[in-house]
């Protein structure tokens, strides 16, 4: 007999399936700011009902990645170059910090700790020829395993918040190859700061690599006509 909890067990999973595939569309630009989601499209596409795919809309909604449509169902998020550009103020400024922080820890206890050897591990699978998607993937999770490791709970936190509010103009900007190699020499570069303790270096590097994600997204943003200034 099917209990109360596997139930909500089962209910949960259909909407992280539904929330990582509506994501995943707004990520490759399948759908573009202002188009409308059709949610028996989802539905149908993943066999769920429609009750997980409103659930994770209105999910969604709270973390900016679509828009109520006037009571029309929803549409993907807008947001302007402005809003990109602060996004990413925001980013360098809670990054750059927590970088400082973590290479300060490695400095005074003399010794690299278990993440940040996760962390050179994710960086060596992103130098290898991979997908797309799978350089996203560990470019999160190279981030996430160096800022972790400054014990900086609610900074993290916002870390996290704006990293996911980004991330779908990482991915044009992750479309280049070219980017993507640059991209590496630049985590490779701030790695090294942090392991050798070099606090001021892995700020700057970090702010640096930050401003240009930034100005390519921008770029790219402007070109493809994608978002416009206010």
């Amino acid at each position: 007999m099917t209990s109360l909890q596997d139930l909500d067990k089962t209910a949960s999973l259909k909407k992280e399936m539904v929330i990582d595939k509506i994501r995943d569309i707004i990520l490759t630009h399948k759908l573009l700011p202002g188009q409308k989601i059709v949610q028996d499209d989802i539905a149908n596409e993943l066999g769920v009902s429609k009750i997980p795919v409103r659930e994770a809309l209105r999910m969604l909604e709270a973390e900016g990645w679509v828009e109520s449509n006037h009571g029309k169902g929803f549409v993907v998020a807008v947001q302007t170059i402005e809003d990109v550009y602060e996004m990413y103020v925001i980013r360098a400024a809670l990054e750059g910090v927590a970088a400082r922080e973590v290479t300060k820890l490695v400095q005074a206890e003399k010794k690299v700790g278990k993440r940040l050897a996760q962390a050179e591990k994710f960086l060596e699978q992103m130098e290898e020829e991979i997908s797309i998607q799978e350089w996203l993937q560990l470019n999160t999770e190279f981030h996430s395993s160096i800022y972790r490791e400054s014990h900086l709970i609610r900074v993290i936190e916002l870390i996290n918040r704006y990293t996911l509010a980004t991330s779908r103009w990482v991915y044009s900007y992750a479309g280049e190859m070219t980017n993507r190699k640059r991209a590496n020499l630049q985590h490779r570069e701030i790695f090294d700061a942090v392991i050798n303790g070099r606090a001021g270096d892995a700020e700057r590097l970090t702010l640096q690599h930050l401003e240009e994600t930034r100005d390519k997204a921008i770029e790219w943003l402007k070109m493809t006509g994608v978002i416009q200034p206010r």
